[in-house]
C-alpha cells in the first residue's frame, strides 16, 4: 500500500501572479524614487553652475567701466552699454542662457528734477542664468553699481538723456496704496517699457523723452489708467508726455473691488387714502378751520386768525393688506405758524393715540413728511386716523395744508426672471468726437430665472440703474435714490422695479422749460372702483398697475402749476406726457 506525502505542494499560478504584482509595484516605487533623486541631483548641479556664472558675470560687470556698465541698445529706463542683453553659456553639456539687466535708479536722497544735476543716481544689474533639461531652473543675483564721481553721473544723462515720471497711486479715501502694480507701455506698440511695485504707493519712473501709457492697479482692487487719443477723442486724463530733465506728475486712483446683488422684481401692490381737501367728504371732524381753495386753513374771523384749529380724517381700514407704508403730507408753515400731525387707532372702543413706543414721536407731533408707519403691526393697529393741528402766533397769518396721504402695502413684490438692465457709473474717462461723456463703466445685465443678477469686481462709485428698451420698465429701486452709491469692498443688494402688462406711466413737466415736475398729485379714476392718487418722483414720473383695459379720468396738479384734467385709454403698456403752466 503506498503512501501520499501531503503539504507537499509547490506554487500555483495565482500564488506566481500575486508575486509578480507585488514585485512590479515595489519596483515602480523603486523606479520613481530613484528618478527622483537622479532629477535632483542634476537639478542641484545645474543650479550651483548658474550660480557661479551669474558670479563671474558680476565680477565682470564691476570690473568695467561706469559708463560701459549697459546693455547694447537699451532705452530708459535700461542704461546702454557694451554687454550683450542675452547670450548663452554651455557648460558641461548643459545650456545656459544668460540674461543682463541693468536699470538706471534715481535716489530721492540726494533730490530729483531740478534739485538734482542728474536724476541717472546709479545703476542695478541682474543677472538671471536659467537652464532647461531634466528640471528646467534659473539663478537671480543682483548688484548695485555706482559713478566714481558726479561727473561720470552728469555724463550718464549727456549719453542718455530722459526725465522722470512721478506716479502716485492713492484710495478712495486719498491714502496712498501700499504695494500697487505700476506699469508703464509704449502706447504704440504696447510693449512693457517699465513696471514698480512701490511699498509708500509712490514711483519715479527714469525714461526717454515720449509719450506713455500708464496703468495702476493691484490684486482685488480697481484699475486707473491713462488714455490715448486714438481710444477717446477727449480723454480726462491723457497718456503722459516725459521730457528731458523735468518731471511730470500723474496720479492714479484705485480701491478693492465690490459688488452688486441686484434682484428684479414687479412691484409690490400699493393702495392708499388720500385727501387734498376739495370738500369735507373725507374729514371726520373740525374745528376752528375751513377748506380754502383745496387748502386747510384756520379760521378768519374778520379781525384775524384764531389761533388755533384743528381737523381729522375720516378713519381708514385697508381691510386685507400686508403692512402699513407712510403717511406723507404737503403744507406751508410761514414764520410765527406751526402744524403738528397725530396718528390714531381704533382700540376696541375709543380712538386713541399710537403710543411712543410703536411710533416713537407720535405724543409730540410730527412736522416733517413722510412719516414711517411700516413698524406698527395690522392686527393692533388695522384701521387709523390721522390729525393736524394749527397754530399760529400772528393773527395775521396762517399755516395751511395742500393734501395729506396714508399708503398701505397689498401685496408683495414679485420676482421678474430674464430681465435686462442697464448699469451705468458715473466716472467719465473723456468725450467722443460729440463732446458726449465716455463713462467707464456702462453695461447691460440680464438676471436669471430666479430674478437675481451678481456684478462682480466693480469699482466704487454711484451707479444709475435703468431699462433696456421700453417694456418692461425700470420704475423704481431700492434704495430708492438715484445714483447709488458703492463703496469699496462692499456686497450692495439693489432691487430694481419693473412694470408691464396693462400699465400707465405718468410724466409730468414744465410746458416751457420741459423740466420735470417733482412731488405733482396724479389722481386716476374710472368713476366706479378705480380712485388712486399718486405723486411724481424727482424725474416727474410716477407709474399705475394693475389697470383695466379701459378708459379712466386723469387729473394732474402741482403747487405753483395750473392744474390738468383729460381721460386716457389704458391697453397695455401706456406712457402720458402732460405739460403744466406754472403760475406766477
Amino acid at each position: 500500500m503506498m503512501n501520499f506525502l501531503k503539504n507537499n505542494k509547490g506554487f500555483t499560478l495565482t500564488d506566481v501572479l500575486i508575486g509578480i504584482t507585488l514585485l512590479s509595484i515595489a519596483l515602480i516605487a523603486i523606479s520613481g524614487l530613484v528618478y527622483f533623486t537622479i532629477k535632483s541631483t542634476f537639478y542641484v548641479a545645474n543650479y550651483v553652475t548658474a550660480t557661479n556664472i551669474a558670479i563671474e558675470e558680476i565680477e565682470k560687470i564691476r570690473n568695467l567701466n561706469y559708463l560701459d556698465v549697459g546693455t547694447v541698445g537699451a532705452v530708459l529706463p535700461f542704461a546702454q552699454g557694451i554687454l550683450e542683453p542675452q547670450s548663452t553659456v554651455i557648460r558641461n553639456g548643459v545650456s545656459y542662457t544668460v540674461e543682463r539687466k541693468i536699470k538706471f535708479v534715481s535716489d530721492p536722497a540726494d533730490g530729483v528734477g531740478a534739485s538734482d544735476e542728474c536724476d541717472l543716481d546709479y545703476k542695478k544689474v541682474d543677472i538671471i542664468v536659467s537652464f532647461s533639461g531634466i528640471i528646467s531652473g534659473k539663478r537671480v543675483l543682483s548688484t548695485i553699481v555706482s559713478p566714481d564721481d558726479l561727473v561720470e553721473e552728469i555724463q550718464s544723462c549727456t549719453n542718455q538723456p530722459g526725465g522722470i515720471l512721478s506716479v502716485l497711486v492713492f484710495d478712495a479715501q486719498g491714502i496712498p496704496v501700499e504695494s500697487p502694480v505700476i506699469s508703464v507701455y509704449n502706447p504704440s506698440t504696447g510693449n512693457l517699457i517699465d513696471q514698480a511695485t512701490p511699498t509708500d504707493g509712490s514711483y519715479a519712473f527714469i525714461l526717454s523723452p515720449g509719450q506713455y501709457k500708464v496703468v495702476a492697479t493691484k490684486g482685488g482692487y480697481s484699475t486707473d489708467r491713462t488714455y490715448g487719443t486714438d481710444e477717446i477723442t477727449q480723454p480726462e486724463k491723457p497718456h503722459p508726455n516725459v521730457i528731458d530733465g523735468e518731471i511730470t506728475n500723474i496720479s492714479f486712483s484705485i480701491d478693492k473691488l465690490s459688488k452688486f446683488t441686484v434682484y428684479t422684481l414687479f412691484p409690490a401692490s400699493i393702495d392708499s387714502f388720500s385727501d387734498s381737501f376739495g370738500d369735507f367728504s373725507k374729514i371726520s371732524n373740525y374745528n376752528n378751520v375751513v377748506l380754502d381753495n383745496g387748502q386747510v386753513k384756520l379760521l378768519n374771523t374778520g379781525s384775524g386768525y384764531v389761533s388755533d384749529g384743528f381737523i381729522e380724517s375720516v378713519e381708514i381700514e385697508p381691510g386685507s393688506f400686508l403692512s402699513w407704508l407712510n403717511f406723507t403730507f404737503n403744507d406751508n408753515q410761514i414764520s410765527g405758524t406751526s402744524i403738528k400731525y397725530y396718528v390714531y387707532y381704533f382700540d376696541g372702543a375709543h380712538w386713541s393715540l399710537v403710543p411712543d413706543s410703536d411710533l416713537p414721536g407720535n405724543s409730540t407731533g410730527f412736522s416733517v413728511s413722510p412719516v414711517d408707519l411700516s413698524s406698527l403691526d395690522v392686527a393692533t393697529y388695522s384701521k387709523l386716523k390721522f390729525r393736524a393741528d394749527l397754530h399760529t402766533d400772528d393773527t395775521s397769518k396762517t399755516p395751511s395744508i395742500d393734501l395729506w396721504q396714508v399708503s398701505w402695502k397689498v401685496s408683495n413684490e414679485t420676482p421678474a426672471g430674464n430681465i435686462t438692465f442697464n448699469v451705468r457709473g458715473d466716472k467719465i474717462i473723456g468725450r467722443n468726437s460729440s463732446d458726449q461723456p465716455v463713462y467707464k463703466f456702462s453695461q447691460d445685465f440680464t438676471s436669471n430665472g430666479s430674478g437675481i443678477a451678481y456684478i462682480d469686481d466693480i469699482e466704487w462709485d454711484n451707479y444709475t440703474f435703468s431699462s433696456v428698451g421700453a417694456d418692461p420698465d425700470l420704475v423704481a429701486t431700492n434704495p430708492s435714490t438715484q445714483p447709488i452709491f458703492l463703496q469699496p469692498n462692499t456686497n450692495l443688494e439693489v432691487k430694481l422695479y419693473f412694470e408691464s402688462q396693462n400699465s400707465l406711466i405718468v410724466l409730468v413737466k414744465d410746458q416751457d422749460t420741459l423740466e420735470p415736475v417733482q412731488v405733482a398729485s396724479v389722481r386716476l379714476y374710472d368713476g366706479a372702483s378705480y380712485d388712486k392718487t399718486n405723486y411724481t418722483d424727482s424725474n416727474g414720473k410716477t407709474a399705475f398697475i394693475p389697470l383695466e383695459t379701459k378708459n379712466y379720468f386723469i387729473e394732474v396738479g402741482a403747487i405753483n402749476y395750473s392744474s390738468y384734467s383729460g381721460t386716457v385709454t389704458i391697453t397695455g403698456d401706456n406712457t402720458l406726457e402732460v405739460f403744466l403752466q406754472r403760475i406766477e
